[in-house]
C-alpha cells in the first residue's frame, strides 16, 4: 500500500483527469497491464498521482493513433519520449476514438478546489485532460478564460493568495503552449498569415493566449510573438514572415500609446491589416476593434 501521506485517487477521478472512461481503464488494466493500482480493503482501485500521469499519457498517445497493445508496458520515459518525437514529426495517425465526456462545470469545481490547495499536480492533470478532450476554441473560452477570471475575482477579494493565482497561469501557459506548438508543428496554412503580438508595455498575456489558440480551432497560419514588442521589432517581424493580419492585444493601461504604434505600422506596412483586441478608452483609426476573445472567435469564422 503507499504512503498514508500520498494523495490517491479513485477511479472515477483519475478517468475524469485523464479524459478516459472508468471501462477503459479497467480493460487496459486487465488486458494489457498498462497499470497496476493499488487497493482498498474491500477491493476498490485506487490510484496515485504518477499513475494519473501515467494514464494521461497513454491517453495522448492513443488519441494520436498509437495502439494501447504495443504501448501499454513501455516506462514513463519512453511514452514522453514518444510522445515528444510524435509532436516533433507532426505525423499523427488516424485515432480510434476514446470516451471523453468533459462535465465543465465539475472540472472548474475541481480546478478551483485545487488551486485553493496547492494542488500542483492536479490542476496540470485537470487542464492536460481538458486540452486532449476540447477543441482549441473550448478550451480557450470555456475551461481557462472563465477559470482565470474567476480566480483573478478570488484574488482581489483576497480569497486566494498571488502565489495561488501565478501557479494556474503558469500551468495554464504552459498547457495552451502545448496545443499552439503542435498546430504550428502541423504547418497548417491559410490564405492569410496572422501575426499575434502585443505592444511595448502591454503586459496581459493571456488575450494574446486565447487569440493564438482561436486561430488553432479555425486553422489559420499565424505566427506567435508574445507581448511587450517594441514597435520597430513588430514592423520588423510582419515583414520577415510576410504577415498580412497582424493581431495586437491591447488594454486600457497602455491605449495612448496605441495610435502611435498603428500610426508607424500603417507607415511602414500599408497593405497589413491591423486588427486590436481588447478594450481601449477611444476608438483607433485604421484597425478593426475587437472587444474580446469572444468577438475575435466570430470575426476568424468569417474571414
Amino acid at each position: 500500500m503507499p504512503d498514508s501521506n500520498d494523495k490517491m485517487f479513485s477511479i472515477q477521478i483519475a478517468a475524469q483527469m485523464a479524459g478516459l472512461s472508468a471501462h477503459t481503464i479497467r480493460a487496459w488494466e486487465k488486458r494489457y497491464k498498462a497499470i497496476t493500482p493499488s487497493r482498498t480493503d474491500n477491493g476498490r482501485r485506487l490510484y496515485s498521482a504518477a499513475e494519473v500521469d501515467r494514464l494521461i499519457l497513454l491517453a495522448q498517445l492513443t488519441h494520436i493513433g498509437s495502439n494501447i497493445g504495443q504501448i501499454a508496458n513501455l516506462s514513463e520515459n519512453d511514452l514522453k519520449s514518444m510522445y515528444a518525437k510524435v509532436m516533433q514529426s507532426g505525423v499523427i495517425l488516424p485515432a480510434a476514438p476514446i470516451t471523453r465526456d468533459i462535465n465543465l462545470v465539475e472540472m472548474k469545481k475541481q480546478l478551483l478546489d485545487s488551486i485553493a490547495n496547492y494542488e500542483v499536480s492536479i490542476i496540470s492533470q485537470l487542464l492536460s485532460q481538458a486540452k486532449n478532450a476540447v477543441e482549441p476554441r473550448t478550451f480557450a473560452l470555456e475551461i481557462l478564460k472563465p477559470l482565470i477570471e474567476e480566480v483573478r475575482i478570488k484574488f482581489e477579494k483576497n480569497q486566494f493568495q498571488h502565489a495561488q493565482m501565478l501557479a494556474l497561469l503558469a500551468i495554464a501557459r504552459f498547457h495552451a503552449g502545448n496545443i499552439i506548438y503542435s498546430h504550428i508543428e502541423k504547418s497548417i496554412k491559410s490564405s492569410h498569415k496572422f501575426i499575434l503580438t502585443g505592444m511595448e508595455k502591454e503586459m496581459h498575456s493571456f488575450g494574446l493566449l486565447y487569440a493564438a489558440l482561436l486561430c488553432c480551432h479555425h486553422k489559420k497560419h499565424f505566427f506567435y510573438l508574445n507581448t511587450n514588442l517594441p514597435v520597430a521589432s513588430i514592423v520588423e517581424a510582419v515583414k520577415a514572415t510576410e504577415g498580412s493580419v497582424l493581431i495586437l492585444s491591447v488594454s486600457k493601461d497602455n491605449h495612448r500609446d496605441i495610435q502611435s504604434t498603428v500610426n508607424t505600422v500603417m507607415e511602414e506596412l500599408p497593405n497589413v491589416k491591423i486588427w486590436l483586441v481588447g478594450q481601449t478608452n477611444e476608438n483607433i483609426k485604421n484597425t478593426k476593434m475587437i472587444e474580446n476573445a469572444e468577438a475575435l472567435d466570430v470575426v476568424l469564422e468569417k474571414f
